[in-house]
């Protein structure tokens, strides 16, 4: 699964839009290293405009179905990849509002008898990476729109599979645009099957940090340092 994140380098798209005034109160941004649920995130996602063109949105984490009756359901801020052709919160927006979720960084939780032990996932490299997501708009009785993302998740690799049997759906900035693109033919929709795939173990790294990543409030460089993995009283995740 993927339960937080960061994104603590400036994403190419933040550096373009900071060149288009039309775009200045979206590009206003700042490094987060303890993205949660419920609050908002960049995206990137098909510009409403034009197919071949992409905007960034700030949206917020915890997809809301748009036939819902209340936007205070229990946020669905996973959607597994093997699931979501047939999953009636997720099916239409598989079809037609898929979005691309900038990150460089991921937590997950090894649970045991005595604490839920957090560990920070990461590119080899420490490279940024895209999440694939899927988005949703939703209104209110009084017509106020919300719109909303999910993280797409799959089997875990095996690296991942110590902590947890999924992980997000990693893409390579080669492959923002397949992901993107439309699915109104079976070969466009056999592409986008195989991009819902686990990233390779061999290009990914990890450590334990603290426990301070559990509150939601602390958002700071601390949350990703390392530290030892020795158990410590358990503390409630915060989601």
């Amino acid at each position: 699964m993927c339960g937080r994140f960061t994104l603590k380098k400036k994403p190419v798209e933040i550096e373009e839009a900071e060149c288009r005034p039309a775009l200045h109160s979206v590009s206003k941004w700042k490094a987060r290293f303890n993205i949660a649920p419920a609050q908002k995130a960049l995206v990137v996602r098909q510009s409403h405009s034009s197919n071949l063109s992409t905007e960034i949105s700030y949206l917020r984490w915890g997809l809301i179905p748009s036939w819902s009756k209340s936007a205070d359901s229990a946020p669905l801020i996973n959607a597994q990849a093997d699931t979501l052709a047939e999953n009636p919160n997720f099916k239409s927006a598989y079809q037609k509002r898929r979005c691309l979720i900038p990150a460089d960084g991921f937590y997950e939780w090894k649970r045991n008898q005595r604490n839920n032990q957090p560990y920070y996932f990461q590119l080899e490299d420490e490279a940024p990476f895209y999440m694939a997501g899927l988005w949703e708009s939703w209104l209110d009785s009084n017509g106020n729109e919300l719109e909303s993302f999910t993280i797409i998740t799959t089997q875990a690799n095996s690296l991942l599979s110590k902590y947890h049997e999924q992980m997000p759906v990693i893409l390579g900035a080669d492959k923002k645009q397949e992901w993107l693109g439309g699915v109104n033919s079976p070969l466009a929709q056999n592409l986008v099957d195989n991009l819902l795939t686990p990233y390779p173990a061999r290009k990914m790294k990890t450590h334990p940090v603290s426990q301070k990543v559990n509150n939601t409030l602390l958002d700071d460089a601390s949350c990703i340092d390392k530290a030892s993995p020795e158990p410590t009283t358990q503390l409630d995740l915060g989601f």
